[in-house]
């Protein structure tokens, strides 16, 4: 099982050797963790110390790199654009061949899981079923902008805290930090795919070196959402992330299992399905080779 490694104490010391990230400092447990065992490596504490050779390594694994400021939000990222070239380059050609109304197909199925997955939520957690059917209604490439209204309507009716802010100093950073660890999962798949991360569907910020896997982790945060919801919803002041919360976050997201054309996976092995069967959905040139996760619980 691949695995996340988050590091959040001062002055640890990752270095590389015998083909495993060497964990060390005095206020952490001394550890070596195999490199083929890692989904992605995420560093929320900057003043941790990295040798280049270790960066090297992880880059030539296509093992991701996340650097986190104090608030959990990602500020930069160490991932791998290249493969063996000829397959890269294959792979982003068809990428960018990709005619608009086959990337608005796919992004019109992509936003209809998310607030399917959100009014899932409503349901369970509020008794609210002011999302259900809005799915039904979206259109191609989301024209109506259905996405935005839904997570205004999901968010205001979970009443978690004023607003979904990514700056706020309240129960955001938790989710902060789950989309955090699940941007990494899904980041990894699509290097480790050869497909191209600048290179997105829908999302087109030019500060976004990474708008595929902006676009691609969406269908996978009411999941996410859901570990916290239960979380919260067993002690609801308990939003702080403390090292016990994250561990706990992560064991949840571990839990957490999706069917996948008849298959039942955790939800970081069915992101590697998704974002496979969506670099066949590009070259097919047929937006319904994309497969999206139902919850089993």
């Amino acid at each position: 099982m691949f695995r996340t490694l988050e590091l959040s104490e001062r002055g640890t010391e990752l270095s590389f050797g015998s083909d495993c990230l060497a964990v060390r400092g005095s206020s952490v447990q001394e550890r070596n963790v195999p490199l083929e065992e890692l989904d992605a490596v995420i560093l929320m504490e900057p003043a941790v110390r990295i040798s280049g050779i270790l960066l090297a390594e992880l880059a030539n694994r296509r093992i991701p790199l996340i650097v986190c400021d104090r608030r959990y939000l990602p500020s930069g990222m160490l991932c791998p654009l290249y493969r063996e070239g000829r397959e890269f380059f294959h792979v982003t050609g068809f990428q960018l061949r990709a005619a608009k109304p086959l990337r608005k197909r796919l992004w019109r199925r992509i936003v209809c899981s998310k607030i399917t997955g959100q009014a899932d939520n409503l349901k369970m957690f509020r008794a609210d079923r002011s999302l259900e059917g809005m799915a039904r209604l979206v259109r191609s490439g989301d024209s109506g902008n259905l996405e935005a209204s839904a997570a205004h309507r999901y968010w205001s009716a979970l009443g978690l805290f004023p607003r979904r802010d990514r700056l706020a100093d309240d129960a955001n950073g938790m989710f902060n930090y789950v989309y955090a660890v699940l941007y990494a999962a899904v980041a990894r798949r699509i290097c480790s795919s050869a497909m191209n991360p600048h290179i997105g569907l829908h999302h087109r910020n030019p500060d976004n070196p990474f708008c595929l896997a902006s676009d691609l982790m969406e269908p996978f945060r009411p999941y996410a959402d859901r570990v916290l919801l239960v979380l919260l919803q067993a002690d609801p002041d308990g939003w702080r992330l403390t090292p016990d919360r994250k561990a706990e976050i992560m064991r949840g997201l571990h839990g957490i299992r999706l069917s996948f054309s008849g298959e039942r996976l955790g939800i970081f092995d069915a992101v590697g399905r998704m974002v496979i069967s969506c670099k066949r959905a590009l070259e097919k040139k047929d937006a319904d080779l994309l497969l999206l996760p139902d919850a089993e619980g």
